[in-house]
């Protein structure tokens, strides 16, 4: 039997140019409106202007905090409203934002008939709306959590990001040593945990500099 290859894509900045999880909830945010909304915008917008995120982040404490609280304006909104925004947010925002070659690319893995993924730490609703558009089946994202219908404002279970990405593929029984070649496409030092099963490592890069993390030889550079 022929062994097929693996193409693992990460999605940020990556096969499309921008960071979507925070524009998603931002996207929804207009659309929804709401005093609280305004308040937790104004908030978000005080904290980036004199870079508390950053500091956070370097002190290791509330990880992911600025997308912990635009993600809780969503509380309240009921699944099939959020779907119905994550489908226009595809279609309006995704699709005008993509990185061409990174797409080429993807289609080509398709053509190929290799097995391709979506490993991302974006949202679940409009990355499967993606996933269905360019006719790939599997997807790894960060899930909302819902009850009854209604979303909390929360993530379900653990941000997919990090070891995350590659604990799921597993826990899928997915078998890297099965497949001939293993790609994975991404733009950050922050999935290292999948550049370590890849044996085809792609780093995509914005601009002439090339960052330190990517500059061994076991890179593959590509610049969009």
């Amino acid at each position: 039997m022929r062994r097929i290859n693996l193409a693992i894509f990460d999605f940020c900045d990556t096969l499309v140019s921008f960071q979507s999880a925070d524009a998603f909830t931002n996207f929804v945010i207009s659309k929804e409106g709401g005093v609280k909304n305004l308040i937790v915008s104004a908030v978000n917008k005080t904290f980036s202007t004199f870079r508390i995120y950053s500091v956070f982040k370097k002190l290791d404490v509330f990880q992911n905090l600025q997308k912990r609280i635009l993600l809780s304006c969503l509380n309240g909104i009921t699944k099939n409203r959020l779907n119905n925004l994550a489908e226009e947010f595809e279609e309006n925002v995704v699709q005008n934002n993509l990185n061409k070659e990174l797409i080429n690319l993807l289609k080509e893995h398709i053509s190929n008939g290799d097995k391709v993924i979506i490993n991302s730490g974006g949202y679940e609703p409009y990355l499967n709306f993606f996933a269905k558009r360019m006719g790939i089946s599997s997807v790894y994202s960060t899930q909302i959590e819902f009850i009854d219908g209604i979303c909390t404002g929360k993530i379900l279970g653990k941000d997919c990001l990090y070891d995350e990405k590659v604990t799921r593929m597993k826990k899928d029984g997915i078998d890297f040593n099965q497949f001939k070649e293993v790609f994975v496409y991404s733009d950050s030092v922050t999935d290292m945990p999948l550049f370590n099963i890849a044996t085809q490592k792609i780093a995509v890069i914005k601009g002439e500099v090339i960052p330190k993390w990517c500059e061994s030889s076991m890179f593959q550079i590509l610049k969009v």
